[in-house]
């Protein structure tokens, strides 16, 4: 993956907060810190985070990424679940957008649950994370700027109304048809990323 410099600094900003706030949930490594793999460090974090370059200037400057969309092939048994939530936790915690929407679309009710949970025990891990996300019924909200992470089940009119900053889309290809592929696609249209 080419990087350019600004890139390589984006990239390494997210990995540095994504394994010095994200934990295990599972119970081999239930706690400690999320190390990434080389693997997953080269072929997710560097592909979504380190494309792209600073636009405006001064305090202005802000980083926009080439790649809005990345799709990535995790084996069964492969952490896919805890690093989905700790990217989305990483994500909405990085970019603070005052009522913003971010989502991990799971297979499943009971893969909904499973990584709501996840997010929730991330959360209450780590001391930043806690101060600042509010983990509710069916929501976690942002204390500071009304953000809201969602987890749900599939559902082809899932995302209808929604305009999410950042989704992960878990087990795409259990999906029957591209329906919520699309939704996720044409409610960020309007969104800076």
């Amino acid at each position: 993956i080419r990087m350019s410099k600004a890139g390589k600094e984006e990239a390494f900003a997210y990995q540095l907060f994504f394994e010095t706030h994200i934990r295990h949930t599972d119970n081999k490594y239930f706690g400690q810190p999320f190390k990434l793999d080389p693997w997953q460090r080269d072929s997710i974090f560097n592909a979504l985070f380190g494309q792209g370059k600073y636009i405006k200037a001064g305090s202005e400057r802000v980083f926009q990424r080439n790649k809005s969309i990345i799709v990535e092939g995790v084996p069964r048994a492969g952490g896919k679940s805890d690093l989905a939530c700790g990217i989305l936790l990483t994500v909405a915690s990085m970019e603070p957008v005052y009522n913003g929407e971010y989502a991990v679309i799971a297979y499943s009710k009971d893969q909904a649950r499973k990584d709501f949970g996840k997010l929730k025990t991330m959360i209450r891990l780590d001391p930043e994370l806690s101060a600042m996300w509010k983990p509710w019924k069916d929501t976690i909200v942002n204390q500071e700027t009304g953000a809201t992470i969602m987890v749900m089940p599939y559902s082809d009119s899932a995302l209808q109304s929604w305009h999410l900053n950042f989704c992960i889309l878990d087990e795409v290809h259990t999906y029957k048809s591209g329906e919520l592929y699309d939704a996720v696609v044409s409610g960020q249209r309007d969104i800076f990323n």
